[in-house]
């Protein structure tokens, strides 16, 4: 059973690169894939765990809870009395007056169907989550081949892409760059980065069973490191290289861990984190990204965060709702400036959440961002491997891509994510005795 569903597991994530790669097209592969997400967090939650299984760590409680609150609290029902002093609901309430209608009651969400509709596109991310952390989930060096062998095959295609100006899978995307599996070249290239750590990690796990001598191991990690590398740079994503240099000082570290123990190092390397955190955020005001042409006015990163503060200004501190982000922007906008291009994101995760869900979205990054910090402090403390420490370099690229773009909007992206989350919170690979030998592996 234990090898069936990590199967299984590892064929959904599988399917979610392969088919996931846009934040709102091919709606019918995510509803499958929505679907299929649906029976696999069923299945994981049903598998009960043993007492003595140290995968089965308390979850993020905190994280969690922020979730459900904010959830729940989309979809609460209020009385016109309530919901019309609302910020931000002035309108609404004056076309139910011109319809001559009687204010009915309404959810905290301006649109609870978008709101539904926009916690669907989590689902894929979540069912990893919960199978990766099953006790019959796949190990962190089953799921590093997949994600190695995906980012490489999606590096293929961009490759062919960028040379014939086809293949593209997408029918709004970045034509003439490398987006792969992906709709957009910047999701690509964060996808080939957070693949390239996994290549490290997978390169420092201790493998007794491996079967190629030191030297062609290393050279083999060498080749393909060294593809992925310019994979990413063939992507020709501006946000994309700096996580790519930020990728490889971490990798070099992954690699010689030694380092760290030098105090003025460390330094070195924070500093180095925050240059970089601030260059992706210079380079988001700068420009307006990749997809969108630097000269249309109001279609500039800088217009997108201006008008999303004055969002979540009106707005808070409910929020207008998980979803409404793209039926609520055209308000915002200057109207001499508007074209035939729409906005579909705010081009910032976390500023998208504050605009949606105001202070509960809030207090959700803030639970996520401590759970992130603890993890960190745990890791030092303990010393733990060094593969732990890539697993929190993922995440990290990640969360820093989403202040300048929308990473975690994309289905493919957010999986990576989610079972990255379960793997950090859990021991790196399983004890041998649950593979049939009888001795501990530390990871």
């Amino acid at each position: 059973m234990k090898n069936l569903f990590s199967l299984v597991t590892l064929v959904f994530l599988v399917l979610t690169v392969l088919i996931g790669g846009s934040s709102s097209q091919a709606l019918p592969a995510n509803a499958l894939l929505q679907f299929l997400a649906a029976i696999l967090i069923g299945w994981a939650i049903a598998i009960k765990p043993s007492s003595d299984d140290p995968t089965c760590y308390p979850s993020l409680r905190w994280v969690w809870l922020a979730s459900a609150l904010l959830i729940v609290f989309q979809f609460l029902p209020m009385p016109p009395a309530f919901w019309t002093r609302l910020p931000g609901r002035d309108g609404v309430a004056d076309g139910f007056v011109l319809l001559d209608v009687a204010l009915p009651w309404q959810t905290i969400s301006m649109s609870p169907w978008a709101s539904l509709g926009s916690l669907t596109w989590l689902l894929p991310a979540a069912a990893l989550y919960f199978a990766v952390r099953s006790p019959q989930g796949p190990d962190l060096r089953a799921l590093a081949r997949v994600i190695v062998t995906l980012a490489c095959a999606s590096l293929a295609l961009g490759v062919m892409q960028r040379v014939t100006g086809a293949l593209y899978l997408y029918r709004v995307t970045n034509y003439g760059l490398s987006v792969g599996f992906f709709a957009n070249a910047n999701h690509h290239a964060t996808f080939l980065v957070c693949a390239l750590l996994f290549w490290v990690i997978l390169y420092v796990l201790p493998d007794k069973r491996r079967g190629l001598s030191d030297a062609v191991r290393s050279n083999l990690f060498y080749l393909i490191a060294l593809y992925l590398t310019i994979g990413v740079i063939l992507c020709g994503s501006l946000a994309g290289t700096i996580l790519l240099v930020l990728a490889l000082v971490f990798a070099a570290f992954l690699l010689k861990p030694q380092w760290l123990a030098r105090r003025n190092i460390r330094l070195g390397l924070f500093a180095f984190l925050i240059a970089g955190a601030a260059g992706s955020v210079y380079i988001g005001m700068s420009t307006s990204g990749f997809i969108l042409d630097t000269d249309m006015p109001g279609m500039s990163r800088t217009d997108f965060w201006r008008n999303g503060l004055s969002m979540v200004l009106m707005y808070f501190p409910f929020g207008s709702g998980l979803g409404t982000f793209q039926e609520l922007y055209p308000q915002f906008e200057n109207v001499d400036l508007v074209g035939r291009t729409y906005v579909n994101h705010a081009h910032n995760d976390y500023l998208e959440l504050l605009i949606e869900t105001g202070v509960s979205g809030g207090l959700l990054i803030a639970a996520f961002g401590a759970w992130l910090v603890m993890r960190i402090a745990i890791l030092r403390r303990e010393q733990t491997t060094t593969a732990l420490h890539g697993l929190m370099g993922v995440l990290g690229l990640i969360a820093l891509h989403s202040l300048v773009d929308y990473p975690l909007r994309t289905a493919a992206i957010a999986a990576v994510f989610g079972l990255t989350i379960a793997l950090s919170s859990r021991p790196v690979d399983p004890p041998r005795s649950r593979r049939g030998g009888t001795a501990p592996s530390e990871r």
